[in-house]
């Protein structure tokens, strides 16, 4: 499945170092299946893909626009390179 990021909204890293975002999708994303499969999102800066976890901080709303929470190693520096039409794909 891939999915395109419309937006996203950096946030601070998390307690254990990795950085922390909201990537802002077309069409909501079922995540109980992102949660279950490996993900790995496509950056077209970089052009090559880096792992993250899906993680759900709340439940999503009816009214929340379609979006993910995601989460990946530092050392990606995904939260500089990340950009609008970068894909995400879950395998």
């Amino acid at each position: 499945m891939n999915i395109e990021i419309n937006d996203y909204d950096l946030l601070t890293d998390d307690k254990d170092g990795r950085s922390r975002c909201v990537l802002h999708t077309k069409d909501q994303i079922d995540l109980a299946f992102a949660l279950y499969w490996k993900p790995k999102i496509f950056i077209s800066n970089a052009g090559k893909s880096f792992p993250y976890e899906v993680y759900q901080p709340r439940p999503n709303d009816h009214l929340d626009s379609p979006h993910l929470h995601m989460r990946a190693d530092r050392q990606f520096c995904l939260n500089e390179i990340i950009a609008v039409g970068d894909i995400i794909t879950v395998m």
